[in-house]
């Protein structure tokens, strides 16, 4: 079966290649005998547009930035206990950046295959701006919603406290400085992350 990312097919049968047509997203192969298969399929990293953003994927994976965390345990939590504490994880590292999808990217193999994030992980390198009016979406007031399905039995209410959600890719989003080079790994490897990212033009 050929994956619907794959750019293009290598197929060897016995160590002779030979030229593949997909039928229906598989190739047909004929076997008689004992036979050794090789196939291999190419990858190109991808961009992918939505809500006013870009993100990053190469063959079957999603490309991510990936922001060091600083954990906090969270002590108003009554299911935390020592041995199984609950945590609540803070961005420790800058991540408010735009990209523009037009500048050059930069797939870098990598040596692990391990489940660290580290530098000598499969990569995608490109450039990125900081926003200076993209934050976190702070609020001191929620609706909670106890039951979509019955709102009569079970009414949404407010909640009072300090809560901080994710921030929607502002509509204009502004650079603030120069560029600088960003790193994205596999996206499953990044605790903290960012995937897609405001698109800003580079001037």
């Amino acid at each position: 079966r050929v994956p619907g990312w794959a750019k293009g097919i290598r197929f060897e049968l016995n160590g002779e290649e030979r030229a593949v047509s997909p039928v229906n997203s598989f190739i047909p192969v004929e076997i008689k005998k004992d036979a050794k298969i090789r196939v291999a399929f190419r990858q190109e990293i991808e961009k992918h547009f939505c809500d006013n953003g870009v993100w990053f994927s190469r063959g079957p994976l999603v490309y991510a930035l990936g922001v060091r965390t600083r954990r906090e345990i969270d002590t108003e939590e009554e299911r935390s206990t020592e041995e199984f504490p609950a945590y609540n994880m803070y961005a420790d590292s800058e991540w408010r950046y735009g990209v523009d999808p037009d500048s050059e990217l930069k797939f870098v193999e990598g040596e692990s295959a391990g489940w660290s994030l580290c530098e000598t992980l499969p990569k995608i390198e490109l450039n990125g701006l900081k926003l200076k009016n993209w934050d976190f979406d702070r609020r001191t007031t929620v609706i909670r919603a106890v039951c979509e399905a019955h709102p009569d039995l079970h009414p949404p209410r407010p909640v009072n406290g300090n809560f901080v959600f994710t921030p929607r890719i502002p509509e204009t989003p502004e650079p603030d400085g120069e560029q600088q080079k960003i790193t994205l790994y596999p996206y499953g490897l990044c605790k903290l992350r960012i995937t897609v990212f405001p698109i800003v033009k580079n001037q």
